[in-house]
């Protein structure tokens, strides 16, 4: 290649970390171009002039015709960084010696700048933005950021992702909220496709309902899970996942060591949407196939006196106790219900 004729000549600025504190072993560079932390060997790095922080100013003392190879950076060593402003931090020579001066010198009087005070008021930094709105693009993707306050549903932030192959084509739509009554978090909205679809919203602490997760799977909904943060709640209630044909509960940390509670529907009879949607409970009760629940070990109880599961069925009651390991099989009770006539009427039970 032909010689360069600006070789050595061109002005760079990167950033330095000097060793000593949070832990840095030693000096390296962070080459704000890239981001990446590299070695003070760089071949890329020829020479210092000065380095700067908040404080204060140093000019580099040291020779560098042969590059970086020797370069010390003990800041606090005048024989190789000079200092520009005295100060408590930089009045040290090599033996460490602090030196007394004049108090006059250390107030030093630099020229004013050539562009006017910044102002920014507390509207203009919840803004952020022209207007409160600013659009990046990507190749795939669409960041809309809003200012806070500036959306009645508190939206600060919508990501739209579209395929790689067919940018006009969205996959999912992401949605960031801040500052909302129901502490709705977050909202992801994948959009149907030959697969599936799906749209999930998260949820901060301190629901009405404590949800923490809630997932609607499938167009239209044919499925909802709900997540709870179960803590806060009375009946220790962990998972809810509903189908238009069955309705399963999870818990977790009770009393009664109740583990999972699930009903099953008629399926020749279920709707279109989940069973929940269905605002009729005559006829939901109606259509209810039977109901299963589980509960944990207790360890003050015999396996075969311990119940396991309890299984309602319109004509009978199954109850299951777990199996002993002596036994083969575990212990199981049918209580079967009467049927009655038409001249029997049985009353209905009420709290």
């Amino acid at each position: 290649p032909t010689a360069d004729p600006l070789y050595g000549m061109r002005v760079h600025a990167w950033v330095v970390v000097c060793p000593g504190q949070r832990g840095v072993p030693e000096a390296f560079f962070i080459e704000p171009t890239s981001g990446s932390a590299l070695s003070t060997l760089d071949p890329n790095y020829l020479g210092i002039e000065y380095v700067f922080n908040a404080r204060n100013v140093w000019v580099n003392m040291q020779n560098c015709s042969a590059g970086l190879q020797d370069m010390e950076y003990d800041l606090k060593d005048s024989a190789r960084w000079e200092y520009v402003f005295p100060n408590e931090d930089s009045l040290r020579l090599p033996n460490t010696r602090l030196v007394k001066r004049d108090a006059a010198l250390t107030d030093v009087e630099c020229a004013e700048s050539w562009v006017e005070p910044l102002t920014l008021e507390p509207k203009a930094y919840q803004t952020r933005c022209l207007r409160g709105t600013r659009r990046i693009t990507t190749h795939d993707k669409v960041i809309d950021l809003y200012a806070e306050y500036l959306n009645e549903d508190g939206l600060i932030r919508r990501v739209t992702t579209s395929s790689q192959e067919d940018t006009s084509k969205t996959l999912d739509v992401t949605c960031t909220f801040k500052h909302r009554h129901d502490r709705l978090l977050r909202m992801q909205h994948k959009l149907p496709s030959e697969d599936s679809s799906s749209l999930t919203h998260f949820y901060l602490p301190g629901h009405p309902f404590k949800l923490k997760e809630m997932v609607v799977l499938g167009q239209p909904g044919r499925e909802r899970q709900v997540r709870f943060y179960h803590q806060a709640r009375a009946e220790g209630l962990v998972e809810r996942v509903e189908t238009p044909t069955e309705f399963t509960e999870t818990f977790a940390e009770r009393h009664d060591r109740l583990e999972m509670r699930q009903a099953t529907f008629q399926a020749d009879l279920a709707p279109a949407n989940l069973i929940t949607s269905h605002d009729a409970e005559g006829s939901l009760l109606a259509r209810v196939e039977s109901v299963l629940e589980r509960y944990a070990r207790n360890p003050a109880v015999p396996e075969d006196q311990d119940l396991e599961e309890i299984l309602f069925l319109p004509d009978a009651i199954q109850l299951k106790y777990f199996r002993a390991p002596t036994e083969l099989t575990a212990a199981t009770i049918e209580l079967e219900k009467p049927q009655l006539t038409e001249k029997q009427t049985m009353a209905a039970i009420t709290q």
